[in-house]
């Protein structure tokens, strides 16, 4: 090889892999200056800081154009800086310099995990996550009637569910807050992840996601990372808001349903189309009975809302235990549960 680096990995944060370079005999070319090449140095395509590279070198021989600083850095980021570079168990060629002592990083424990091999999927854990917005996130009893459809899936599949759904999270927020690598963090081998965004993707603030590029491409972001643990990710598309036009449910996400199911099928993702399931179940009920399924309340009732409510997009009790039951039998009809 020239001078240079050998590797400019762009590995995005939530994935804990990279490139793994094993037994390598690194060589360079008659003429290369020793101390000329470094073995890695982050890359972040367009200046993206959530590109995290991940370099690791693991029982490779150095030859001596390798540099003492084995790390480099790229324009405004530093290789210091959240740069996922390891060096173990290297053999020093005759005139090789060892790692100078700022760049001495061991090899992490994923990249042992590499060289293990793979023997297969895992075996479904029966464990469920779900990721989403306020249409299926967790509420205190005193916000009662509204519930989400996560909170009520243990109830209505009889599994374990960890429900990471916040109130108001888009994709980008997801990301930004830190909420998907938390959520990450606890995804084993074999547990099944519905992933379900796309009602505030299009809010014009902080939290939008354009559903031609930053949508999809947050949503292979989660896919990617929740592979990487082990998990089975499961696309849904947005729990149809109650919008009736002439006596006729109507649709009201534009765009984003199908940039999801485009993105399950570039991906090999299974898919769970809530929105053409929940439309078509509010039409099942009708403009006025599919009121019991959202917060349609009377003032006076709940102690939560004195003044009443009318919200066509948050679920009531009733509402998420349907909706629920939506996602199960898709979650069957696409072979992912039995």
């Amino acid at each position: 090889m020239g001078s240079g680096c050998v590797a400019a990995p762009s590995t995005a944060a939530e994935h804990p892999g990279g490139f793994c370079f094993a037994g390598v005999t690194l060589t360079a070319a008659d003429g290369v200056a020793p101390g000329s090449v470094r073995l890695a140095r982050p890359w972040h395509p367009g200046g993206r800081p959530e590109s995290v590279g991940s370099a690791q070198f693991v029982g490779c021989t150095i030859g001596p154009h390798v540099a003492a600083d084995r790390w480099a850095d790229m324009g405004g980021h530093s290789w210091s800086d959240g740069g996922r570079f390891g060096e173990s168990g290297s053999v020093l060629a005759p005139g090789a310099v060892p790692a100078a002592p700022a760049h001495r990083r061991p090899a992490t424990a994923e990249a042992a995990t590499h060289l293990a091999g793979w023997d297969g999927p895992p075996a479904a854990s029966g464990r469920v996550h779900v990721l989403s917005d306020s249409t299926a996130s967790d509420y205190p009893p005193e916000r009662a009637p509204r519930t989400g459809w996560g909170q009520v899936f243990g109830e209505v599949t009889g599994r374990e569910v960890r429900n990471h759904a916040v109130s108001g999270m888009s994709t980008t927020s997801l990301i930004a807050s830190g909420t998907l690598g938390r959520a990450l963090a606890t995804v084993t081998p074999g547990d099944l992840v519905l992933i379900a965004f796309g009602h505030n993707d299009a809010k014009d603030d902080e939290r939008h996601a354009d559903p031609y590029r930053a949508y999809p491409a947050h949503l292979r972001r989660v896919v990617g990372g929740v592979r990487a643990r082990g998990g089975l990710p499961v696309l849904l598309t947005p729990v149809e808001r109650r919008t009736f036009v002439d006596g006729r449910a109507r649709s009201t996400h534009g765009p984003y349903p199908q940039a999801v199911r485009r993105v399950a099928a570039e991906e090999g993702v299974p898919l769970v189309d809530l929105t053409v399931a929940s439309r078509a179940l509010w039409q099942e009920q009708g403009e006025d009975g599919s009121r019991a399924s959202f917060l349609w309340l009377e003032p006076g009732r709940w102690p939560g809302h004195p003044a009443g409510e009318r919200d066509d997009t948050h679920l009531s009790r009733e509402g998420a235990l349907v909706v629920a039951r939506l996602v199960a039998a898709g979650l069957r009809a696409a072979g992912v549960t039995p």
